[in-house]
């Protein structure tokens, strides 16, 4: 492995540049007590695979992944405690899905977030009490989306999200042209419908959902009804 130093007064840090091979190297920057401060790993010019970032008390500042410079995958937060501070998920450099929010160890905030990022349930807690202050927003997001499905060029596939926090369910039904259709779950709250082969111009897609709470009451009803040509 060839491993080229360079030296720079900004922030008083040290970058070491490795070449790995297979068009693959590794950035390392450093505090200036020479404790590590972030590895970036490059394919190419591109930054890929797991990136780690540390205070300069040598506590976990954050993890996260990245796949053609864009966040992809789960990143975590930490506080210089090495508390978790926040949790989540990303595609292509967007929130979606579950999002954590912590204080001091303690869940403060909790929302479902939708392909563009956008907030469509929440709950927010009294961090030291965990008593429930706030909850809002819808069970099924009214976002979606339509695409062919991976390896083909004439087969659809919806895909949704939905939200069901810890202790809670959320009943999800879908029907295709007014029948009963299975769905998979192929991320954290987030369900692929794969349309039929039917011959027909047009299907109709209809799901419903029932969030209920860990008592069984139901909290919210919700439903989507897309037509895909």
């Amino acid at each position: 492995m060839r491993i080229v130093e360079r030296y720079i007064s900004v922030f008083l840090l040290i970058l070491i540049f490795e070449a790995c091979g297979n068009d693959q190297s590794v950035i390392k920057e450093y505090y200036s007590d020479g404790k590590l401060k972030k590895k970036i790993v490059f394919e190419g010019s591109r930054r890929n695979r797991e990136e780690i970032s540390y205070y300069a008390n040598g506590v976990m500042s954050r993890r996260c992944h990245f796949m053609n410079d864009s966040l992809n995958g789960e990143a975590l937060e930490f506080d210089t405690s090495g508390q978790l501070r926040g949790k989540g998920y990303f595609l292509n450099g967007t929130a979606i899905g579950p999002i954590f929010h912590y204080q001091n160890g303690a869940l403060s905030l909790y929302n479902e977030r939708d392909f563009k990022g956008e907030i469509y349930y929440v709950k927010k807690y009294d961090s030291p009490t965990q008593n429930l202050i706030k909850e809002e927003g819808v069970c099924l997001s009214p976002n979606t989306m339509i695409r062919n499905a991976v390896g083909t060029e004439n087969k659809q596939e919806v895909i949704f999200l939905y939200a069901e926090p810890s202790g809670y369910s959320n009943q999800v039904t879908v029907l295709i042209n007014n029948s009963l259709y299975s769905f998979d779950t192929i991320a954290s709250h987030v369900g692929r419908i794969s349309l039929p082969n039917s011959g027909r111009n047009e299907n109709e897609v209809e799901i419903y959902s029932v969030l209920r709470s860990g008592d069984s009451n139901i909290v919210c009803r919700d439903s989507l009804k897309i037509i895909v040509q």
